[in-house]
């Protein structure tokens, strides 16, 4: 009799999981709906060709009128979108998508 109990117990904490996974994925799918991925440059430094840094911020400090220009000399799109205004789904997770698809390049 405990094992038939402790059947009913664990069906019924199912049963009221269920609504309540339900209304959390609810609100997780509105949220991704409503928010767009983050665009965020690379952290850190690396290299290209002979030199390594933060290539995002040195870009940065070339100066609003030159950054497109540095983005697309050193191809910094999807590393640094955020910087080279290149903030599409298809930019910010790269590793997700075709290499192709990525605007700018």
């Amino acid at each position: 009799k405990q094992q038939h109990s402790s059947s009913k117990v664990t069906r019924k904490m199912k049963l009221s999981i269920a609504p309540t996974l339900l209304l959390l994925l609810s609100l997780l799918s509105t949220v991704l709906a409503l928010y767009p991925p983050l665009c965020l440059d690379r952290k850190g430094r690396w290299k290209i060709g002979k030199r390594t840094r933060n290539w995002c911020r040195w870009a940065k400090r070339r100066g609003e009128d030159k950054i497109a220009l540095y983005c697309k000399g050193k191809k910094l799109y999807k590393d640094c979108p955020l910087t080279c205004d290149a903030c599409k789904t298809e930019c910010v997770a790269p590793w997700m998508k075709d290499d192709s698809t990525c605007a700018n390049e």
